[in-house]
C-alpha cells in the first residue's frame, strides 16, 4: 500500500525524535480532538489497510495511538477539573446570604479598580454602608430575622448598582461598594437612592413592626490616597459620623483631603440628589410589597 510520507513522518518523529517533541506533538493533538485530528485519521485509515506494512511500523502507529487517546482522556479529566477549581473559584468569591461580593474579594477588587484610576487618572469613589441597629434585630428577633434583613438588602443593592461597580459585604452588616468613573456628586446620588430605597423596607417579626435604615459614607480618590485601604478609610470615617454624629439613616461626605473634611447630606441636599433619581427608592417599596405578599413584611 502507498503511505503518505509527511504523515508517517510526523508519526515516526513522535517516537523517535525527542521526548518533548513528541510530547507537544500528543499536546497538540489532544487540543485538536483525537477524533478530528487529520493525522490522527490518517493512521487509522492506514491501519485499516495495512497490508504490505512491516509489523515494527503497525506496532508504531498502535502505540502512537493508544498514546494519544490516553492522553486524550486525561485531558478530558483534567478539563472537568479545571472547570471544577474555576467554579469553586467563583463560588468562595461571593457571600452566600446577600449574593454579593464577599470581604476577601471585595477588596481584591477594591485594590485593582483602586491602581487602575491612579495609573490612568480617573475617578473612582468608594462609599461605605451600614444597617443602623443591627444587633438589636438579631438579639430580639434572632439571627433568622437578621439574616433575613440582610438577603433583603442584599437584593436591593444588587439591582441597584450598575454593570460597572462593585457591591460587597464587608462583614457582619457592613457593605463596601466601588463605583468606578464617579464623582462625590455621583456617589452622593447612589448613597442617598440606597439611603431611601432601605428605608423604605418595614419588616415584621413576632407580629412586630420593624423599620431598617442604613448609614453611608462616601469618598472619592485623591492624590493623597495612596491606595485603596486610605480611600475606604475616609469613605469609612464618613460612615463612622453618619451613625454617632448624624442620628444615623445618613450619608456623610468625605472631602478631598484637605479641604473640607467631612459634610453631612442637608435635607436640601436629599432633595437634590432624589428628585430626579427616584429608582432605588421605588425599587424598596416594590421589594416591600412583595415581600409582603409572603408574609415577610408588614405593608401599610
Amino acid at each position: 500500500m502507498e503511505v503518505p510520507v509527511i504523515g508517517l513522518g510526523t508519526l515516526f518523529g513522535a517516537f523517535n525524535h525527542g521526548r518533548r517533541d513528541g510530547d507537544d506533538l500528543f499536546r497538540e493533538k489532544v487540543r485538536q480532538s483525537f477524533n478530528n485530528d487529520p493525522e490522527i485519521s490518517l493512521a487509522k485509515r492506514i491501519l485499516e489497510n495495512s497490508d504490505g506494512l512491516s509489523p515494527e511500523v503497525v506496532g508504531i502507529i498502535k502505540s502512537f495511538l493508544t498514546r494519544v487517546h490516553q492522553v486524550y482522556l486525561l485531558e478530558k479529566q483534567n478539563d472537568v477539573l479545571r472547570n471544577t477549581v474555576d467554579s469553586l473559584r467563583v463560588i468562595a468569591s461571593f457571600d452566600g446570604l446577600t449574593g454579593l461580593l464577599n470581604q476577601q474579594a471585595f477588596r481584591v477588587y477594591g485594590e485593582k479598580m483602586f491602581e487602575h484610576s491612579a495609573r490612568n487618572g480617573g475617578r473612582i469613589a468608594c462609599v461605605m454602608g451600614d444597617v443602623d441597629k443591627f444587633k438589636r434585630v438579631n438579639d430580639r428577633y434572632g439571627h433568622a430575622a437578621g439574616d433575613t434583613v440582610l438577603r433583603s438588602v442584599g437584593g436591593v443593592v444588587r439591582s441597584a448598582v450598575r454593570e460597572r461597580d462593585v457591591a460587597g459585604r464587608d462583614g457582619g452588616e457592613e457593605f463596601g461598594f466601588i463605583l468606578p468613573e464617579t464623582d462625590l456628586d455621583g456617589a452622593c446620588v447612589f448613597a442617598e437612592r440606597l439611603r431611601r430605597g432601605i428605608e423604605a423596607m418595614e419588616f415584621e417579626f413576632n407580629g412586630d413592626v420593624c423599620p431598617v435604615t442604613m448609614s453611608f459614607g462616601a469618598a472619592v480618590r485623591d492624590v493623597a490616597d495612596g491606595s485603596f485601604d486610605e480611600l475606604k478609610k475616609r469613605a469609612d470615617e464618613g460612615l463612622y459620623a453618619a451613625k454617632n454624629e448624624h442620628g444615623r439613616n445618613a450619608v456623610v461626605l468625605s472631602s478631598i483631603s484637605g479641604k473640607g473634611g467631612l459634610r453631612c447630606m442637608s435635607p436640601q441636599d436629599r432633595i437634590r440628589y432624589t428628585d430626579d433619581e427616584p429608582g432605588v427608592f421605588e425599587l424598596g417599596v416594590l421589594v416591600r410589597k412583595l415581600l409582603g405578599r409572603v408574609g415577610i413584611l408588614k405593608v401599610n
